[in-house]
């Protein structure tokens, strides 16, 4: 869900609503109707604030990821301590995409560095975390 297309959506279907209520009478007659869902103004609130919801809940879906974003990759790897332990780490680093995506679709991205790789999109997009890809294949400086 973003929060900040929510959010804009909410002003967007509730101004919408709430002048759709003003306009009731006209809205009806052009209907033919006498009583409709436009003479309860909670109604169509309860509508704005139902579709804003969806809206910020499809938004990342329909959006996926385009060329500029910025993206967090998970990094896996293999370290051997001074002891001769092996050790498994998992970094995070910001990357941005090169090229747009779907889930499950391989991009290139740029690393903070300017290393270039390869990554699979994982997920998009949540309320307060940035789309989130895993690192195939990077460059070494």
């Amino acid at each position: 869900m973003n929060l900040r297309v929510t959010a804009n959506a909410f002003m967007l279907f509730v101004s919408a609503a709430l002048i759709t209520y003003g306009l009731r009478s006209y809205v009806n007659a052009f209907f033919g109707v006498e009583k409709s869902i436009f003479n309860d103004a909670w109604s169509l609130i309860a509508l704005a604030i139902g579709a804003a919801i969806i809206t910020g809940y499809a938004y990342p879906q329909v959006r996926g990821v385009r060329k500029g974003d910025f993206l967090v990759a998970s990094v896996h790897r293999n370290v051997v301590d001074p002891a001769g332990n092996n050790m498994v780490l998992n970094e995070f680093v910001t990357v941005q995409a090169l090229e747009a995506g779907r889930i499950g679709k391989k991009i290139r991205i740029a690393l903070a560095n300017g290393a270039l790789g390869e990554g699979v999109i994982e997920s998009y997009a949540g309320a307060i975390q940035p789309p989130l890809l895993k690192l195939t294949e990077s460059e070494r400086f």
